[in-house]
């Protein structure tokens, strides 16, 4: 592996570990991570472009994505990765499956990614972390809607309830957090 490989390798997996999340069930990563770990997509971005045919630092971009929860991005890299490599691991098949089966997620919802993780940082401020507030509707998560995805905001809302978050506290620390 190339120095400067090692370098961001080194980098990402600090920035994973500030990020607080998980290999599975990832949800909006820790803020103080974000601009990391955009940084390093960047610079992960530029590697890949001068050394297209190295398997690892597609791995590596692919990871790097999946934490700020661009899943297709990270499929696609991830697929990359394999071509490269002239063959899936079962790990690499594992997390492909596992890519695929959290965009569907986020397509059944409907909700992007991103959107949700605008929901998050709106909800924080507004939901304290209490056990009464789980009977609360889902008011403000319908006016962060209301706002932001005006043209289709009660179907997303239905959708949210046919997913089993009927409060802001679940929209909060169930679908945002995981």
């Amino acid at each position: 592996m190339p120095l400067e490989l090692q370098i961001l390798k080194d980098q990402l997996i600090s920035a994973i570990k500030l990020s607080g999340e998980r290999s599975y069930a990832r949800r909006k990563p820790r803020r103080k991570s974000i601009p990391i770990l955009e940084g390093l997509i960047c610079d992960l971005e530029r590697f890949v472009t001068s050394n297209p045919s190295d398997g690892q630092a597609w791995d590596l971009l692919s990871l790097a994505y999946e934490c700020l929860l661009r899943y297709s991005p990270a499929a696609v890299a991830l697929r990359r990765s394999i071509e490269l490599k002239g063959a899936a691991t079962n790990k690499d098949l594992k997390r492909l499956a596992r890519l695929r089966e959290y965009e569907e997620g986020w397509v059944t919802i409907g909700i992007t990614p991103d959107q949700l993780k605008r929901i998050g940082d709106y909800l924080e401020g507004l939901v304290p972390f209490n056990s009464n507030v789980e009977r609360e509707p889902l008011k403000n998560t319908e006016e962060w809607l209301k706002h932001n995805a005006p043209d289709c905001w009660e179907e997303l809302m239905d959708r949210i309830r046919r997913a089993g978050h009927h409060s802001d506290f679940s929209v909060l620390n169930n679908l945002v957090r995981g």
